[in-house]
């Protein structure tokens, strides 16, 4: 059968082998359409009219748009698309089996100086995966990208704001602003994620908000539930009784935000404190419950990893055991609390002292076995290594 449904692509699709050479097509609406295209192209084939045309770059990045569009948000295709206008408008005309990796190598060499390697790196992964759409789908035969070395880059822990800071911070905002702010902190939520948040999503009853993200391989939709505390139960409830939109953080239409807010730098202006991200907040409240020895399963679940070594990179804590270490490895003698003396200490201590004894001299073992054994006890100067040395016990 060369047409049938794609089920997680949602289209009809062709795909049959003529003379050795396999051929495809994808995206149509409905199996009527997809017929027609597989038997225009079996009479070319045919008639020996068939010739590839091989797509510039230009149609290739909007075919790969187009894509985006289908699987994944609107806003991250419209990130990509800016980036492709903003910085490779020199390959658009050229036909892309003939752009070679010294072209690309030079186009990012070029904005070395004035990029991070980070930004440089992020345009390489879109090359990459430009390419690779057309590989996958055969309208080109090599991709030129996976010859692009990483640049690299320096790591460097995210700034995370003190409490005292972000105290600061919600005590200048505006009541939306600061549930807004309180809805980051209590839930760990990504910035997207909070502005795509309904009533609907949130049960007051129960004590739980559901959570949506597009943040996975393939690009299709996970959520999951996150319970609501005490100060976050408060600050939404005090919304709900303004709220005019189905949405909890909304326009002023009343419409979905397709943009992030940038009220928080200004905010950090007014506090005086040093300038953070949304996304630090995501740090800076899976930093605290790990420092409160939080389970790392639950932090996990706040964030919405699938792997634990994702949350880790979350958590910048200096625990007890670190501070531990440090300690340890100072030259000067830490203060120590002189422990209580034993009962064995405290006996020698109420014992007089024999002033016909000198303190400097041996004792005289010339007595009976019960005297040196007892002077033994009372004078802890001679331990017991040196009694057994001196004479043997019986």
């Amino acid at each position: 059968m060369s047409v049938f449904w794609r089920k997680e692509r949602k289209c009809w699709e062709y795909d049959f082998v003529q003379h050795k050479e396999r051929h495809r097509g994808s995206g149509f609406q409905t199996k009527r359409a997809a017929t027609e295209a597989e038997a225009r192209l079996r009479e070319q084939l045919k008639s020996g009219k068939y010739i590839q045309e091989i797509p510039t770059f230009r149609e290739l990045a909007l075919k790969y748009l187009r894509k985006l569009n289908t699987y994944h948000t609107p806003h991250w295709a419209s990130q990509v698309r800016w980036k492709i206008n903003k910085y490779f408008p020199s390959l658009f005309d050229l036909a892309a089996d003939q752009i070679t990796a010294d072209v690309l190598q030079e186009i990012l060499s070029q904005l070395k100086d004035n990029k991070r390697a980070r930004t440089l790196n992020e345009l390489r992964k879109i090359l990459r995966a430009v390419f690779n759409f057309g590989k996958k789908n055969e309208l080109i035969t090599h991709n030129p990208a996976d010859k692009l070395p990483v640049f690299p880059e320096d790591s460097a822990p995210r700034y995370i704001p003190s409490p005292a800071d972000l105290r600061k911070v919600l005590q200048v905002a505006s009541p939306e602003e600061k549930v807004h702010l309180l809805f980051l902190k209590n839930t760990m939520c990504r910035i997207g994620a909070s502005l795509r948040v309904g009533w609907c999503d949130v049960n007051f009853v129960e004590r739980w908000v559901t959570l949506r993200t597009r943040k996975t391989r393939g690009g299709g939709e996970k959520s999951w539930r996150v319970p609501i505390n005490t100060e976050l139960l408060r600050a939404l409830r005090q919304l709900k009784k303004h709220a005019q939109s189905d949405f909890l953080f909304a326009t002023i239409q009343g419409k979905i935000r397709q943009q992030y807010p940038r009220y928080l730098k200004k905010l950090c202006k007014r506090a005086k404190v040093k300038p953070f991200t949304f996304h630090s907040i995501r740090h800076y409240s899976a930093t605290m419950a790990g420092n409160k020895n939080a389970p790392l399963r639950s932090i996990q679940t706040f964030l919405g990893h699938e792997r634990t070594s994702t949350t880790s990179i979350y958590l910048q804590s200096l625990d007890d055991a670190l501070r531990f270490t440090a300690e340890v490895l100072c030259d000067t003698p830490r203060s120590r609390k002189k422990s209580p003396p034993s009962p064995h200490q405290e006996a020698i201590k109420t014992v007089p002292k024999d002033s016909s004894k000198s303190s400097d001299k041996a004792p005289n073992y010339s007595d009976s076995d019960k005297d040196w054994r007892r002077e033994r006890d009372l004078n802890p100067r001679y331990p017991f290594g040196v009694h057994t040395l001196s004479r043997r016990a019986p």
